[in-house]
């Protein structure tokens, strides 16, 4: 009655062992993938915003330096510009607005001194109303 008993690994387990290490670093290298794609998707979108911030910032210097050559006793605008002109306390402001996107302005609001036209406000300004979402789905069973 000789039987030989062995201790240790079968070769069966090994082989487990190496199918559950390729399968986690096969999800590992999907995960860093798609990791990758959505950091490259959000910096696209941050550049585009600053791209249109930038470009809408530029027209908003334009106009004000419009404003400021052009200034006489009263505000002077280009013919492509809509402003809106009032009154706060005995100071008159000029305030315009530039699109940056279908969603924000920038809003510019100068007033003018006794030796210069200066800014009181520059800053962007949403252009829509949000509004929440009261609906809750749930399984009503």
């Amino acid at each position: 009655m000789n039987k030989s008993t062995t201790k240790g690994m079968n070769v069966g387990s090994a082989s487990l062992v190496l199918v559950f290490s390729v399968l986690c670093l096969t999800i590992f290298a999907v995960m860093s993938v798609v990791t990758a794609q959505n950091a490259w998707t959000l910096a696209e979108k941050s550049a585009q915003s600053i791209t249109d911030y930038y470009a809408a910032d530029t027209v908003a210097v334009d106009i004000f330096d419009t404003v400021v050559a052009t200034y006489d006793g009263g505000f002077v605008l280009p013919e492509d510009c809509s402003a809106t002109v009032e009154e706060i306390d005995g100071q008159t402001y000029l305030n315009y607005y530039v699109p940056i996107d279908d969603r924000q302005a920038l809003w510019v609001q100068v007033y003018a001194t006794q030796t210069a036209v200066e800014v009181s406000h520059w800053q962007v300004e949403e252009t829509v109303v949000w509004t929440a979402d009261q609906s809750l789905n749930v399984w009503g069973g």
